[in-house]
């Protein structure tokens, strides 16, 4: 995957930020397979030729799916509509920041992204880490163009999940759950 040695944190950094840079330049550069070398899949080469978002669905770090079961190249990731939703855990040992660089190049790309966490609320008396979304919601630009939701775990956020990610489908950015910063519990559900 390109990534030198070193701590697991390190490891993730190198990993998160090659990720970013993969969304941003907004698909694959992949050599052709010479003539010589037994035929691969689109995957197998982007992930031959240094790929990171190949090397990260090939280990099983990652999934990408079309909707409609349609086949996918990866190497042709993010393309025109595509949708992203990023889960993170504010219970996860790892800094919330680790994901600013890649929500940042998500907006860039533009790939239609919901970020939602999985952290249940904490009790009253509990002081819980900001998880990602707080940097989304606190930054003017990233508000326009990233959906948040802060509470992908009740039932009420998963329904929100799959409007909110609807909803980016239209144009719609929104701010979803109860924590500062959302606009309403969920999207509004499509008429008609």
């Amino acid at each position: 995957m390109g990534v030198e040695r070193g701590t697991l944190t390190e490891l993730r950094s190198q990993a998160f930020e090659g990720l970013a840079q993969r969304v941003a330049a907004g698909g694959a550069t992949v050599e052709p397979t010479p003539t010589s070398a037994p035929p691969q899949t689109a995957r197998q080469e982007a992930t031959a030729n240094g790929d990171v978002l190949a090397a990260l669905v090939d280990g099983g770090f990652l999934t990408i799916d079309r909707m409609g079961g349609d086949e996918f190249d990866v190497a042709t990731f993010p393309g025109e509509g595509a949708l992203a939703l990023l889960l993170t855990d504010t219970g996860a040992k790892v800094s919330p920041g680790i994901f600013t660089p890649l929500i940042r190049a998500a907006a860039d790309a533009p790939l239609l992204t919901l970020v939602a966490d999985l952290t249940t609320p904490p009790d009253d008396d509990e002081e819980a880490p900001d998880p990602p979304i707080v940097a989304v919601r606190d930054d003017d630009d990233l508000t326009q163009r990233i959906s948040t939701l802060d509470d992908a775990t009740s039932a009420a956020g998963r329904i929100a999940v799959v409007l909110a990610l609807e909803e980016l489908q239209s144009g719609e950015v929104g701010h979803y759950g109860h924590g500062a910063g959302a606009a309403r519990t969920i999207p509004e559900p499509p008429q008609g």
